[in-house]
Order: C-alpha cells, then structure tokens, then sequence
C-alpha cells in the first residue's frame, strides 16, 4: 500500500501499515518439486478422463489411484523452483480421434483452482504474480475466479491472448489484457492496453471484487482491474458497475493455458476466432513436441466485511485512487478500448464466442477524456488514449500564524486563559480547532472527510482525548471538535490523514519540535503563560499590559486567545487583567498557583 504518511483504516481508528483486511488464502509454492499443496489446490479435471478445454485436453493425474504415486511431470500444473508451472504441449500421448480419425486433435494443457471458494458476504483482493513466456498464436494463459450453479456460471477474468501479445505492429505501446466479468453466463467483455505492459516478463495483477454496495461502489456491487506497474506503481486498469456483469455466487481462483476453437474445428466447439488460430495444429508424436509455460510466482488472496457507510466513488481512470485494502496508489496512463458491456454470452467453449475488441479507440486528443481534473489526456496513434498524471504536490496544512483562512489556533500555541469556571472543575481550555488545507481534502479510505481522517495524541502518560466531531466550513476547511479539554501542561497534537482528488497523501515530515508540520497541529494548555515560552512568570503580566496597550505582538492572531483571559470573547477588559493575577495566585475561579509553573514535554 506505499503509505507515506499516516493512513487509516476505513473501518477502525488504528494507525495503518497496517492493511484494513485479513489474508485469508496465500501460496508462494515454497515447497516442492512435484505436486502443488492438495489441502489448497485441485488440478482440474471435471469428473471424467477425457475432457477439454476448447482444443486442448485437462488430463486425469492419477485416474485410478488418486495422488498416491504422484509424478511429476510436464502433463499437469506442478510445482518447482518456488514457482506453479502449467506447460501446454502440442503433443497430447492421451489424444482420443472424434468420429474415426487418425490425426490429433487436441493439444495438452492444465488448469488449476483452488480448493477454498469465496463467499460473496465478503469483498475481496484477489493477486498473483505470473509471466506467460513466448508462445505462438492460438493460445490462451488465464487468471481468473469461477463459480457454477444451475447450469450458469459467474466469472471475473484476466485473460493472456498470445494473438494480441504476438502482434506488435498493432499494438507497439503494450500488450492488450482481456478483462472479462461473468454473472449468470452473461458476460460484459472490455479490452485494456496498458501502456509498457509486457506479458513475457513477471507481472502483477488484481481484482476487486466487491459483491455487494461498499464505499468503493456504493450504488451497488462492483470490480476493479489492477496491474502492478514496474515504473508507474500501481495502475488502475478497469471499473466495472453494472448490476449484471458483477458475480453474485460463491467462486474458487484458477489459472489455466488452453488454445480456444476456430471456426470449422468441429466437436460442437464453439469458435473465438480472436484468440484463436487454425495454423497450431497438434503433432503426431512426441519427438515433434514443443512445451510453452506458464508460471505463477504467489497467490494472495484477502477478504474483509462489506458495509462500510463513507460514500465514496471510484476514481476516474488514470487518476490516482484510493485503495480500500491500505492506502493509496499513485496510478498512471491506461487504455480503456472498445468492448461489448452487457454482451451476452456463454462459455468459450460453447456455442457462442467471446465479444472482443483491441482496435486503438482514438484518432485525436479530442476523443479521450477520463473525467480527471489530474491527468493529461493525449491520443497516440496506433495505441490509444494515455492519461498521465500531472498533480504530484501533496496537501499541507496552511499554518499562517493564525491569520484569516489559515489554521486557528496555530500550531505551538499555549492557552494561557482561565482553566476553570469555578475553582474546581478543569472544564475551561480549547475543545476545538479549525484546520484549513492548502486545497480540497479527502478521507484516505475514499469519501468525506471524517472523524476517522485525523488521529490526536498527547505527551505525557495520560489518556488522550478523541474527535468527536467534524464541521466543513469549506471546501478547504474543517472544525474538529475534541471529546474533552486538552490536557494541562501537556501538548495535543492532531494529525490528519487525507489525501487531495489526485490521492495524494497529505505531506508527512514527522515530528518538527518548535517547527511548524505540514500534516499536524500542536496546541498546548498553561493558564497565565501569555508570552508562550512555557513557563508562567512575572513578565507575562507585563506583557499582557503591554499587548492590551499595543506594545507586544501574540504569536498568532486572533488577539482574544492571549487577553481575553476570562474567556468572554472581550479581550483587554480590567476583568482579564483580575483573572490573570488570579492564576497568579491561585485564588478561585483559578484552580492552583500557577506562577512558576511550565509544561511538562517540550513540543512534539
């Protein structure tokens, strides 16, 4: 999640570095060689020896005795080096001829899932780290989940085509990715060209899968797209919204390498001519083999409750965007291409095809736009639209020694008024504080700023109070107000954790002492300490004569928080100057002798 500064959970108040789910499926394939994790994964093989995959043949591991005598060999998705390998083999030594032919008619390839489904009452990250080495035309490397129920199944796919990937004259700027949702055998199809993405090498994908209304969607369920881009980070590649291409049953993860129909193959096949292509042809014996991989670094997959009640809507694409499962990614120029949404269909290898196209979608600048204020939007020929982000300055807090439309109190200011109401109670000091940022400001969890967007620590061993409450004033500024006073002779400090619309997070420089920090504010609490040096003594009465005569300068303005000591929003009244030689003393309404006294911590 590459937090910076500060960045909070969306559902709790703690701190995070901490992500705000729990992993709840992970294999980095440390273990082997030989067979992948049986209590995680199921090499797929539905129910009989002989089934396929569009012209290529899943074979039964051990079809007679199970996983006793396991051997590992090329024929199934195994494990070595640390790392899943599923193979596809021109050659299949299993190949049953249709109708009374001689020659092959199936090539050899696996797929594999795993054994734990997940349930839509839950939103998901679903990641793996894969690489598709070359290959010829024709074949297909899959990342996707699956359910079945009642004769439809759901998907959410990422699909690899060695067409696509093969074809740089088309497509110079990246390989294209097939991202594909399933819900109930329909299917909502869109092409995506990130730009430098390059199959061939190790990549890392994910998706977001968010089954029911959650802050990220809340209009109803969605899912998000990502890669992982080497240069740029984290890149958001595809929102989908629409109620009838978001999955709504339980599905298990799987990966798998296959070559699709072509129009004429015959079996009741049905063709996808896209990824297809008629020249890879099986072989006839085992000499005239060749094996192309697949390999999967690791699989993560976390999980956390749905029903959180910030709005919050999906970033535009290109811009950057807050991640609900940590903090925030900076993300960089994707293509979004012309797809089919809402395209009905059925599985690859029924009766109807894929929907699909890669075509390059703009001819000028004029045709891409992404609805971000933080992107600049180009057309490049033969590629697409690329949207780059231009706005990398961080919010800050404005600290202006607390002048109009800067933070009030400011930062390292002491209130030196009266701390009591009636000798007694502690129940007189600062319980709010308004913040203004150096532009418009959001909850890094996505949506409205909250209570939740700043977190108020103490010196001292003391419990600390906590937000109550936030005001916007505007649509810079905000009130927050405190679960009590501050605490006396301590200093509180509030820091914010937001992020600007381009999911900047604020600037964080740490503590800064006697310095002003751009993503916090310091206030302090010590009746009589008028010339705010942390100690309460003889010259603060002179300087509050001096100051209502117009001889001394506060820290900050406004004047009422240094001479109004009686706290009646009238500075420089005889009163005050009472209530000041009360503190003095000690006589009520003060609650103790205060002269001699300083704060306990030097400022954070």
């Amino acid at each position: 999640m590459a937090c910076t500064c500060i960045a909070l959970c969306c559902a709790t108040k703690a701190l995070a570095g901490d992500f705000c789910d729990t992993v709840i499926f992970r294999d980095d394939f440390d273990y082997g060689p030989g067979r992948p994790d049986p209590d995680k994964w199921i090499i797929n093989h539905p129910g009989a020896r002989w089934w396929t995959q569009g012209r290529t043949h899943f074979p039964d591991p051990h079809p007679e005795s199970g996983w006793v005598g396991w051997i590992a060999t090329g024929e199934f998705p195994r494990v070595e080096n640390g790392i899943l390998v599923i193979e596809h083999h021109l050659f299949n030594p299993y190949d049953l001829p249709f109708d009374d032919e001689t020659v092959p008619r199936t090539f050899l390839g696996g797929e594999i899932h795993t054994v734990q489904e997940f349930d839509p009452s839950m939103s998901y990250c679903i990641e793996a780290r894969v690489i598709s080495h070359a290959s010829p035309n024709g074949l297909v490397t899959s990342f996707f989940t699956y359910g079945y129920d009642s004769g439809r199944s759901d998907e959410i796919d990422f699909e690899f085509l060695s067409n696509k990937t093969n074809d740089d004259t088309t497509y110079p700027g990246g390989d294209p990715l097939l991202t594909n949702p399933w819900n109930e055998s329909h299917q909502c199809p869109e092409c995506v060209i990130p730009a430098g993405l390059d199959l061939t090498k190790w990549n890392t994908f994910r998706i977001y899968w968010y089954p029911q209304p959650d802050a990220k969607c809340p209009a109803g369920g969605c899912i998000q797209w990502w890669w992982l881009d080497p240069v740029n980070g984290e890149t958001w590649l595809r929102t989908e919204e629409v109620d009838s291409c978001v999955p709504d049953e339980p599905m298990a993860l799987y990966f798998n390498f296959w070559a699709p129909c072509y129009t004429g193959w015959g079996n009741g096949c049905g063709p996808w001519d896209e990824a297809a292509d008629a020249n890879l042809q099986p072989v006839n014996t085992v000499g005239q083999n060749q094996i192309y991989r697949y390999e999967i670094d690791y699989v993560e997959v976390r999980a956390r409750p749905h029903g959180l009640t910030e709005s919050a809507k999906l970033p535009a694409l290109g811009a950057a965007a807050s991640d609900r499962f940590g903090a925030s990614f900076a993300t960089s120029g994707d293509v979004p291409v012309v797809g089919a949404p809402g395209t009905a269909g059925t599985d690859s290898n029924s009766s109807s095809a894929y929907v699909l196209s890669c075509a390059p979608p703009c001819v000028k600048d004029d045709d891409c736009d992404d609805g971000s204020a933080c992107t600049d939007d180009t057309c490049v020929a033969t590629v697409g639209c690329q949207f780059v982000p231009h706005d990398a300055i961080p919010p800050i807090i404005v600290h202006y020694a607390g002048h109009e439309g800067s933070t009030r109190p400011c930062s390292g200011y002491i209130d030196p008024r009266i701390e009591s109401s009636n000798g007694m109670a502690l129940d007189r000091g600062v319980t709010s504080v308004d913040i203004h940022f150096s532009g418009p400001v959001y909850n890094v969890c996505g949506g409205a700023v909250d209570a939740t967007s700043f977190v108020v620590t103490e010196t001292g061993a003391g419990a600390q109070p906590e937000v109550l409450g936030v005001m916007k004033l505007n649509d810079t500024s905000y009130r927050l107000t405190l679960t009590r006073v501050i605490t006396l002779q301590e200093w509180t400090t509030i820091r914010a954790a937001v992020e600007d619309e381009c999911g900047n997070p604020i600037l964080n420089t740490g503590p800064g002492g006697p310095n002003d920090e751009p993503d916090r504010v310091d206030v302090a609490r010590l009746p009589g300490d008028v010339d705010q040096n942390a100690a309460v003594q003889p010259v603060d009465l002179i300087r509050f004569r001096q100051g209502c005569a117009g001889g001394f300068l506060a820290s900050c303005e406004p004047m009422s928080y240094y001479f109004d000591i009686d706290r009646n929003e009238v500075p420089c009244q005889p009163v005050d100057l009472i209530r000041l030689r009360q503190i003095f003393a000690g006589t009520p309404p003060a609650t103790r002798p205060w002269l001699g006294k300083t704060m306990n911590s030097a400022r954070p």
